[in-house]
Formats: C-alpha cells, structure tokens, sequence
C-alpha cells in the first residue's frame, strides 16, 4: 500500500467513524426526547393559566426539539457514511502515483469512442442526404 492509497483508507475510517459516532448520538437524542415524552400521562393536556403551563410548554418542546434533532443527526450520519463509500471514487487525484496511468486509459477510451461516433454519424448523414434539411 503506497501513501496516497494509506492517506484514502485514513480518510475513509475517518469518515465512517464520525458516521458512526452521528449516528449513536442521534439514536440517544430520539430516545431521551421519547422518554421525557412518556413521562407525560396520556392525554394530559397543557393546562391554561396554571403556573404550570411556562415550564410544561418548555418541557414539552425541548423532548420534541431533542427528538427533531436526533433525526437530523441520524440523516447526517448516513450522508457521512455515504461520503466515507465514495472516497477515492471522485476522479483522478494528482497524489495518486498511478495518475498518468489511468489518464492515459481514459484519453485512450474517449478516442475510441469519438472514432466510433465518427463512423456512425457518416453512416447516417450518407443515409439521410437530402432528406433532412435545415432551414
């Protein structure tokens, strides 16, 4: 393994770990947002003008809050875990010692396939002679 490869895996169990560590903490803000939720008895309603109602507003909306939260790490998390996948992947890197290489492949390959549109387009412009006509 030469050091751009070394550098690509550091990166990627970079990655995956920060994923995984989103993702725990997502999973403990959802839980901890349920369970100040289940504290509240079933139907209990907010009561209006009780001295009660400041602090059980609040309440209320900090479990909804921690668990809106823990969703939007748990989304960060997979798009983490998607980035850490995709490592390597983004094209060619002039770190890479095997760029001139693979340069050459992919030029090789456009050359291929621009020789072969050429071929195909004179088949149907020698076809089509007269019929298609622009104004």
């Amino acid at each position: 393994m030469n050091d751009y490869e070394a550098k690509q895996e550091r990166r990627r169990e970079r990655l995956r770990a920060r994923a995984e560590r989103l993702h725990a903490e997502g999973v403990a803000r959802v839980k901890r947002g349920d369970d100040a939720l289940h504290l509240i008895p079933l139907g209990q309603p907010i009561l209006i003008g009780h001295h009660s109602e400041k602090s059980d507003r609040a309440y209320r909306n900090r479990a909804l809050n921690n668990i809106g939260k823990g969703y939007e790490l748990q989304t960060e998390a997979r798009q983490v875990a998607a980035r850490a996948e995709a490592v390597g992947t983004g094209g060619i890197s002039s770190d890479d010692p095997e760029a001139g290489a693979i340069m050459i492949a992919r030029l090789v390959a456009i050359a291929i396939f621009t020789a072969e549109l050429v071929v195909i387009f004179g088949i149907v412009e020698h076809q089509f002679v007269g019929v298609l006509m622009y104004p």
